[in-house]
């Protein structure tokens, strides 16, 4: 695949994660034929731009450049800065980013993002193995810690600022995330269960029940197993955890 095809795929992909960021997009960017963004890359003004009703912005910009400086990556982020305030900068690049470019990222105070084209090549949340991720606001992240009795956010397991979906939706530290399966799980999978006795699982998840004084045990292991699947139904209809961003 020749770099101009990485920058086409990763042109697709752009404008999917812009979305997903809850940005709209003109129709005219779909406009845009593949001769098209092809003259727009040999002459480095191939550029996307997604606006959000409260007036934030987000820009991409592809540089399609094989050698690029820090310097001539912090004019690009000034001159956007200053023409679009409250504006999140996405920089794609052609070659691999070395850790100095990297630490334009955390430069100041401007919200900037880089990528080397070629990890753009397919959008991560469309495997069929990554569940969704939604962050949650601050009322929301309240009311989770309250329920689980949580003193800090740091006590939730972590996901990491470089996780590709963390990098794909902009994350920012703090934040906590719901993550919940994409396809719901039978409970008879989800808790080994066989037609005759109940599995460890379950038995761990009556005990849980029984101490919590959610359901009273039943002696045939039909009844038991009745009373467990009519929880697990109502309550956890989707496998979801909850993850901090380090």
């Amino acid at each position: 695949m020749g770099e101009d095809r990485y920058f086409h795929k990763a042109w697709g992909v752009c404008k999917q994660m812009v979305r997903d960021r809850g940005y709209s997009l003109s129709p005219d960017y779909e406009k845009l034929s593949q001769i098209d963004i092809n003259y727009l890359l040999d002459n480095n003004t191939l550029n996307m731009i997604g606006t959000r009703a409260n007036d934030e912005k987000i820009f991409i910009r592809f540089i399609n450049m094989t050698k690029t400086k820090v310097s001539y990556l912090q004019g690009i982020v000034e001159e956007i800065q200053k023409q679009h305030a409250k504006t999140t900068i996405i920089l794609i690049l052609k070659k691999r980013v070395s850790s100095i470019i990297k630490k334009l990222e955390t430069r100041g105070n401007f919200n900037v993002q880089i990528f080397h084209s070629k990890v753009l090549l397919m959008n991560p949340t469309e495997y069929s193995l990554v569940p969704i991720h939604i962050k949650l606001s601050h009322d929301e992240a309240r009311e989770v810690l309250t329920k689980y009795n949580i003193l800090c956010k740091s006590q939730l397991p972590l996901l990491l600022p470089n996780d590709p979906i963390v990098k794909y939706y902009n994350f920012k530290k703090d934040d906590i995330i719901k993550i919940v399966k994409k396809a719901r799980m039978t409970y008879e999978i989800q808790y080994n269960a066989t037609a005759k006795k109940l599995s460890t699982k379950e038995v761990s998840l009556e005990k849980f029940l029984i101490e919590t004084k959610v359901i009273h045990k039943k002696k045939s292991n039909i009844d038991r197993r009745k009373l467990l699947k009519a929880y697990v139904d109502e309550n956890n209809a989707d496998i979801i955890r909850y993850r901090y961003v380090k």
